[in-house]
């Protein structure tokens, strides 16, 4: 078709549309109204936590490995079920299951460690909401501890360190015996058992542990046997000598025997102590003897005192026997005052020296007598110091002089130990005093193998107790070379001494601070320095004393005394033998 006529006709279509529809249309209906909305829902509650919980019970302390138990308690605000979480400070926690709100709960534990802990809690709903942490419950964990108490047998006897206390279980402790002087640790007992002188265990209960002390095991020599002397009455011995056959003599005083109230007793025993004969000499008066001597032709001489024979209230008697024991002569030495010997030693020429004592106007002297081999008198000498007691020894020196001890008093310092050195004929060379500011007595003097002299006596000045033990050594003109002291807290004195064959010394004496009774025999052996090597008491409950000791040909010791403890009578003459240095 023609391009023309299409174009035509779709024109004439548009305006008849146009037409038809100026002519049908109508107004648009009204809009209806929105229907209304609905109201929205409610909005739930919001979940509360539950309080902060309150440890309210429990233990503030405890011990490892122990539970404890610990309670709390928290209230919901919604009511809602809640359940407990515990922290206990040590890397874990616990938790309860679910109850009732405000109904409490609890939980335990046990700590591993000792240590300080600090324990806390929460709360959690069975809606999952928490409550901040409780306060927080301090627990001390502490390892339990345990008594430990400790004794020693027999009491005194020795000390245990550190001592008694309280350990936490599982301590090691150390124990260490000490022994005091004269004892020595034995064993272990109570809760322990062993010898050894420290001992280790550890704390896991009460424990009580006594250390055994014990006398110590017998050193050095052992004593051989021991003999009696004497009656009813006192009796004693100064002085104690081995005879060449290997017996003794001893020499001393009786009230049990003889004519008068003490007579000079002279005892002469075998090799065994086994009396061979006694003699007593004296009158109606008190005589004593003090010192006895072996003679060189076999007997022997004695001096002391007499009231029964001389011209004064006492005389110096000095008296010689025989080997049989019969007396062959006597002299005394005096005037009208008192007078003693004390001391008496043969000379080179067969006659004697005395030391003595007389009072004077002014006081106690010393009297140095020189006789002949009869006892007739060939010079004298007095030596004043202001003398206490006067007691006095002498010994011949190598040049023919003699070496002197007494005691002297000292207006500075006390009574002194008084040291005196004369030619032949007693003239004084030098003299010297050692002491402190308490009193200071000699006993005993010898000359020694270097020249010099040693001294025995007792020191209060010096030394650990009431009055001790005194050893003084001297060069060969009287200066101290060395001193020693040896005792306890009562008295103890040095009686008499002498070197022995190794140098060393040996001294008897006295103890009050050792021993078994009131005073003991004291047996000290010394080196060559004056260190001691051992000592030895002899003695039962009543007082014993060594007044006189000797070292005898095999090497061991004999010393005479006095006892209380043993015996006839109220004093005894007592001759103790003791075996060499073992």
């Amino acid at each position: 078709m023609p391009k023309v006529i299409v174009s035509v006709m779709f024109m004439i279509l548009v305006l008849a549309g146009a037409v038809t529809g100026c002519l049908t249309e109508a107004p648009p209906p009204p809009t209806p109204a929105p229907a209304p909305e609905p109201a929205p829902a409610p909005a739930p509650p919001v979940n509360q936590p539950p309080d902060t919980p309150v440890i309210n019970s429990g233990s503030a302390s405890g011990q490892p490995g122990i539970a404890y138990t610990y309670f709390t308690s928290s209230t919901d605000a919604d009511g809602d079920e809640v359940k407990y979480v515990f922290d206990w400070n040590d890397g874990s926690t616990s938790e309860t299951g679910f109850s009732g709100s405000g109904v409490s709960g609890s939980e335990s534990h046990a700590w591993d460690s000792p240590g300080a802990y600090f324990i806390k809690v929460r709360a959690i709903d069975s809606n999952g909401a928490l409550s901040g942490w409780s306060e927080p419950w301090q627990v001390t964990i502490a390892a339990p501890t345990y008594a430990l108490t400790t004794a020693v047998e027999p009491d005194g006897s020795g000390v245990i360190t550190p001592g008694e206390g309280s350990f936490e279980t599982g301590t090691a402790v150390v124990l260490t015996a000490e022994p005091v002087a004269g004892y020595v640790f034995d064993h272990w007992g109570g809760d322990a058992a062993g010898t050894s002188v420290s001992i280790e265990f550890t704390m896991e209960s009460d424990t009580h542990i006594v250390a055994y002390f014990a006398p110590p095991p017998e050193t050095g020599p052992v004593l051989e046997w021991s003999k009696t002397f004497g009656g009813e009455a006192a009796d004693g011995a100064r002085s104690v000598r081995q005879t060449a056959d290997g017996g003794y003599v001893i020499g001393g005083s009786t009230r049990s025997f003889g004519s008068g109230l003490s007579d000079v007793y002279l005892i002469q025993t075998d090799a065994s102590g086994n009396k061979l004969w006694e003699q007593n000499y004296g009158g109606d008066k008190i005589d004593n003897g003090f010192s006895v001597q072996i003679t060189m032709d076999g007997g022997y001489i004695i001096v002391g005192e007499t009231q029964s024979y001389g011209f004064g209230s006492s005389d110096v008697w000095l008296v010689k026997i025989d080997p049989s024991g019969q007396k062959t002569w006597s002299q005394t030495f005096g005037g009208g005052i008192p007078e003693w010997g004390w001391s008496v030693q043969q000379t080179t020429d067969k006659g004697y020296i005395i030391a003595g004592a007389v009072v004077a106007s002014a006081g106690p002297e010393i009297w140095l007598i020189k006789t002949d081999s009869f006892g007739r008198q060939l010079w004298y000498q007095t030596f004043y110091g202001d003398s206490d007691k006067a007691v006095s020894a002498v010994q011949p020196t190598s040049d023919g002089g003699y070496i002197i001890v007494s005691d002297a008093r000292s207006y500075k310092t006390g009574i002194d130990i008084w040291l005196i050195k004369t030619d032949a004929d007693g003239d004084k060379i030098w003299e010297r005093t050692f002491g402190g500011e308490d009193y200071d007595y000699a006993h005993s003097v010898q000359p020694t193998s270097d020249g010099g002299y040693i001294i025995s006596g007792e020191t209060k000045s010096y030394g650990a107790g009431n009055a001790d033990v005194w050893l003084i050594k001297t060069d060969r003109a009287g200066y101290v070379l060395w001193d020693k002291t040896y005792g306890g807290e009562q008295r103890d004195s040095g009686l008499s001494v002498q070197q022995t064959a190794d140098g060393g010394y040996i001294i008897s004496g006295e103890t009050e601070s050792y021993g078994a009774g009131d005073a003991d025999v004291w047996l000290i052996k010394t080196d060559s320095a004056g260190n001691k090597v051992w000592d030895k008491t002899y003695g039962g409950e009543q007082r014993d004393s060594g007044l006189s000791v000797q070292q005898t040909a095999d090497g061991g010791y004999i010393i005479s005394g006095e006892t209380e403890s043993y015996g006839a009578g109220s004093v005894d003459v007592w001759l103790l033998k003791v075996s060499a240095d073992s």
